[in-house]
């Protein structure tokens, strides 16, 4: 057991990066929300930006003079949140596509600030979906980050209705971290999709327990079933890995 929480303080003590160093994903600890980036020496990827609140400046320091790019699963507030305060302190952000679901007049005047990329990093892969799913978390964008053998399944908000369509793909076979779709609501992360993650390693929840009740205990339930441990940044701070 020692042993076991030693490799992980190791895997996950969390610093800045500089360059020459191995690129690192970080999962912000922003409350009940997300916002997850992939730094390397030149570039921040950033999936999502929200939460009920950001380590603004540490990310800043850490991502200002380098090129940023975003992904965004949805446009829930909760994921979109600092976009605003992106645009104005990181350098270059740009935006990779506009989510799936209709927009309300502000959000689409809010995201349509941000430039649209003209090229894209090569890091993530989005899983595909079906035309007909019309509820916006089951529009939810969903990622898999690839870097050196640690990839990573950002599922955004997505739902157990739409993992059924996406979990089939060869890539989760590949995946060692889970991020917990919707923040571990008991209507994300089913059975089905962790039975399709045979070489995951660790779940990971950006939630708020003590307000929201997530991680919800049937999803912790499922992955005790499947023997994956869970960190959750409401505990743990921001937790990064070495990608």
């Amino acid at each position: 057991m020692r042993a076991f929480l030693f490799c992980i303080i190791l895997l996950f003590t969390s610093h800045p990066i500089a360059t020459g160093l191995p690129a690192r994903l970080y999962i912000w600890n922003v409350g009940q929300g997300q916002w997850t980036t992939y730094v390397s020496s030149n570039k921040c990827v950033h999936f999502d930006m929200g939460g009920e609140f950001a380590p603004k400046m540490r990310i800043k320091t850490m991502c200002r003079e380098r090129r940023n790019f975003i992904h965004l699963s949805h446009a829930d507030t909760d994921h979109i949140k600092f976009i605003f305060w992106g645009k104005k302190n990181l350098n270059s952000l740009c935006l990779i596509q506009l989510p799936r679901e209709k927009l309300s007049s502000k959000k689409k005047w809010l995201l349509s600030s941000i430039p649209k990329c003209k090229e894209q990093p090569t890091l993530a892969n989005e899983l595909p979906l079906p035309k007909h799913l019309i509820k916006p978390n089951d529009l939810s964008r969903v990622y898999v980050l690839n870097s050196k053998g640690q990839d990573v399944l950002i599922p955004g908000d997505s739902t157990a209705v739409a993992e059924q369509f996406w979990r089939t793909s060869p890539e989760l076979k590949k995946i060692k971290f889970l991020i917990l779709g919707h923040h571990g609501s008991k209507t994300s992360t089913s059975d089905n999709l962790l039975r399709a993650l045979p070489n995951t390693l660790l779940a990971i929840a950006s939630a708020r327990k003590k307000r929201y009740g997530h991680p919800h205990k049937k999803v912790v339930d499922r992955l005790h079933k499947y023997s994956l441990p869970l960190l959750r940044t409401e505990q743990w701070g921001n937790i990064s890995i070495e990608m």
